[in-house]
């Protein structure tokens, strides 16, 4: 069985990237460049931080992203209580960083009804075919669908997914 919740560790942490780089005004993707000045490190640190505290991405996940070594994100992590105390720079980038990913987060809505989440399926032309080989369970908030999915359609649909759902609460797994 294969489990994706919310998104996959991947698309959080790019999002927390793209948020990041955004708020310290650095170009797109420029954490992962091999660069150790301080104005790189720091926001690489903080999003580390807040991607194992708040989102619980993995070590490996994180280093893939930002092309560094796995014991790169220990190190951040064993070292960001006394960063965050004696370093101001570094608290004053963890402090905005985690308040514009609260803030993101909080921009999230969630269905009030199961049949306000059908509608807006339909509308958004989701829905399960006829003759199926996967099924996907679709879940924002207390309300859930499992779809019939052939495996052409499968790619398309999670790709609609991810669009038609970007401001909700959503996950979904494979069964």
């Amino acid at each position: 069985m294969i489990y994706h919740f919310k998104m996959t560790q991947e698309e959080k942490f790019k999002n927390l990237c793209d948020l990041t780089t955004q708020l310290v005004g650095l170009p797109k993707g420029s954490l992962s460049c091999k660069s150790r000045e301080q104005k790189y490190q720091i926001p690489r640190a903080v999003i580390s931080m807040i991607a194992r505290l708040e989102e619980n991405v993995h070590q490996t996940v994180i280093a893939k992203e930002l092309k560094r070594d796995r014991s790169n994100i220990y190190h951040y992590e064993k070292f960001h209580k006394s960063n965050y105390i004696s370093f101001p720079k570094y608290r004053k980038t963890y402090i905005d960083v985690y308040i514009a990913y609260c803030n993101q987060k909080k921009k999230k809505k969630y269905f009030k009804t199961q049949s306000s989440f059908y509608k807006f399926l339909d509308k958004h032309n989701i829905c399960s075919s006829e003759t199926y080989n996967t099924k996907l369970a679709l879940r924002s908030g207390n309300f859930y669908v499992t779809l019939q999915l052939t495996h052409q359609d499968f790619y398309n649909v999670i790709e609609i997914i991810k669009f038609a759902l970007k401001d909700y609460h959503y996950e979904y797994k494979v069964l």
